[in-house]
Order: structure tokens, then sequence, then C-alpha cells
């Protein structure tokens, strides 16, 4: 599995993760605004073909604009929104939706 930490931009990258104490050790290493467009981004640049995007976030990630978006990756994500108060409706373009 890899494990990607963004904010504005894709900062912490953990390659490879097999099992639950390396899993541990992967640590974001900054914070600052979010914009889910950033993802999409690297995953093209980094030529990413996941098969299962699991986001984690409040939800508070602003809306879905670059032209990286895949489509394709919708069977394929799932947002975890730890605010049920911040799911919005445009959210289901990006997967199924998952919050408490």
């Amino acid at each position: 599995m890899n494990v990607c930490y963004w904010d504005t931009a894709v900062g912490d990258v953990y390659r490879g993760i097999r099992s639950q104490k390396e899993l541990m050790n992967c640590l974001p290493h900054h914070s600052g605004g979010t914009n889910i467009n950033c993802v999409y981004e690297w995953i093209k640049a980094n030529k990413v073909k996941p098969s299962v995007m699991l986001i984690l976030t409040d939800g508070m990630y602003g809306r879905v604009t670059s032209e990286n978006y895949m489509p394709s990756l919708r069977r394929k994500t799932i947002l975890v929104i730890s605010n049920k108060d911040y799911v919005r409706e445009d959210m289901k373009e990006l997967g199924k939706i998952a919050s408490f």
C-alpha cells in the first residue's frame, strides 16, 4: 500500500507499506490549507494506478477543478469524512461517501 499525506500539495509519500508497524511510521510533516486537486495532479504526474483510493478528510477540501481528475477512479474511491456536516452532494462525483 502507498500512503500519501496532502494539503495543498502531496507532501509525504510512503510506498510499499506492508505491515501495521510500517503504517504506524507514516507521519505527516506539514499541514496547511486543503485542496484535493493536488491528489489527482500527483497521481497523473507519478503515473500511479490505484486499485483503491481511501481519502480520509474532514470534508473541507474545496471543489474538484483539476483537469487531471480521472472519472475512472470514482469506482475505486471511498471518501471517509469525519464531519457529516461537511458532506456535499458534489462529493459523490469522487466516489462512495462514508461519514460519521
